[in-house]
């Protein structure tokens, strides 16, 4: 399994977007939550 940690810049502030995968070659889906509070990261996690 490869993985990343990339640092983007996203409406001038800078994010760090951490990626696993077992295919590179595969799309990347972006998923961004509403706000502060949202545990999001159960859900990358299910998706693996």
């Amino acid at each position: 399994m490869k993985k990343t940690i990339e640092y983007l810049e996203i409406n001038n502030s800078k994010q760090c977007v951490a990626v696993s995968s077992k295919k590179s070659a595969c799309p990347i889906l972006l998923y961004l939550h509403g706000g502060p509070g949202d545990a999001a990261m159960p859900l990358g996690i299910a998706r693996q």
